[in-house]
């Protein structure tokens, strides 16, 4: 009867354990589906920080225009080109606008390309 006995109380003890084991599982993917969102929020709000803060002395930087030309009424953009650096031949066949934030404490003028992500469509032309 006692090797009985032992076998049944592993057998009950292993179904405990699996038991257990499931349930931490559980909590550690909420954990980590926890720990993933905050991430993503953490994310978000460093890269909206990196957008309006100085990288000089950490104050606001506001939108400016900067303009070229000597005409006030009919100012010209500032362009940057954007495909030569991907083009071997150099030329300059796209350029983006230029954005220009300066910061409220300091004066220094962030420079940024205006740079629209482009949709990739399939080989067929067809949208993905």
């Amino acid at each position: 009867m006692s090797y009985r006995s032992h076998y049944e109380a592993l057998y009950v003890e292993n179904i405990a354990l699996r038991a257990e084991n499931a349930r931490l599982r559980g909590e550690v993917s909420e954990a980590r589906s926890a720990n993933a969102h905050a991430r993503r929020i953490t994310d978000d709000t460093e890269r909206r920080r990196a957008r309006g803060t100085c990288l000089n002395c950490g104050g606001v930087i506001l939108p400016v225009a900067v303009f070229a030309g000597h005409r006030l009424r009919e100012p010209l953009p500032l362009r940057l080109s954007t495909a030569r650096f991907l083009d071997r031949a150099g030329g300059y066949t796209h350029a983006s606008l230029v954005q220009s934030r300066a910061c409220a404490s300091c004066g220094l003028i962030h420079h940024f390309l205006a740079v629209e992500p482009r949709r990739v469509s399939s080989v067929d032309g067809d949208e993905p």
